[in-house]
């Protein structure tokens, strides 16, 4: 784009507003495209942040909009985080916390009978606790002894015969929500290019491993049969490793774009 992060900052919706009419497209044509509701590419148009859910879905919807109309989405994304994110941020730190800005004197004190009473009611309970442990401590009959010891011996054995762990995975991504999505397989190649994943999107694939990143939005994962569900964090992005053991816990990605 020629126009400078400044000047974009500024006009974000009617740059989109623009080359859109300029190609001769409506909104009915770029949803089918995108897969992001008319309602919300008009939003994007209109720079109604609050019609959207979050900043998060406005920066993945900007960037796929954007991309869809071959103009350049990273400007358009960098030009909404400083006009308008960077802007809440400092309003946050600038803003006395909740109950900070309350003197000792303003704040509720606690009676110390309460307290009093609290302590020796749990002393009480404690006692009567144990009192009923060592005044119900027989040892249970030898027949339900041995029960007891011969379920826990099966139980032991059936731990033993577990399924041996699959050499692959088989995937299985079914999105619960509007999502962004990034997979990679084991040996690089990207499957899913932050792809948009509407609402009950369902996408399979098997290889030897997999990097699930979520830009926003949700998963229902299925890896080797076991269910698994998987949520990006508002504003902080998430990357997953899908072994054939399963699903490891997800670390922050701040870097969301696949590679």
């Amino acid at each position: 784009m020629a126009s400078g992060s400044g000047d974009s900052a500024a006009h974000i919706g009617s740059i989109l507003t623009q080359e859109r009419e300029r190609q001769g497209l409506d909104l009915g044509a770029l949803e089918e495209r995108t897969k992001i509701r008319a309602k919300y590419l008009r939003a994007l148009e209109n720079e109604e942040w609050d019609v959207l859910p979050g900043p998060a879905y406005v920066r993945g919807w900007m960037r796929t909009y954007a991309g869809e109309l071959g103009l350049d989405a990273d400007e358009l994304v960098d030009a909404y985080r400083s006009a308008y994110e960077d802007v809440d941020r400092r309003a946050l730190v600038g803003a006395d916390p909740l109950l900070g800005g309350r003197s000792a004197r303003d704040r509720p004190r606690i009676d110390r009978r309460i307290v009093v009473v609290a302590g020796l009611i749990v002393a009480v309970a404690a006692l009567l606790l144990v009192l009923g442990l060592t005044g119900g401590s027989d040892e249970p009959a030898a027949p339900q002894r041995a029960a007891k010891r011969h379920g826990a011996a099966k139980h032991g054995h059936h731990k033993q015969q577990k399924q041996p762990v699959p050499d692959t995975v088989k995937l299985t991504l079914k999105a619960h929500t509007d999502s962004e999505v990034c997979l990679v397989n084991k040996g690089g190649a990207v499957l899913l290019d932050n792809q948009l994943m509407s609402d009950g999107d369902e996408e399979s694939y098997e290889a030897d491993a997999f990097t699930v990143s979520l830009g926003f939005g949700g998963l229902d994962v299925s890896v080797n049969g076991e269910r698994e569900r998987l949520d990006a964090t508002e504003d902080e992005p998430l990357t997953w490793e899908v072994a054939p053991r399963g699903v490891r816990e997800p670390v922050a990605d701040t870097d969301p774009d696949c590679p």
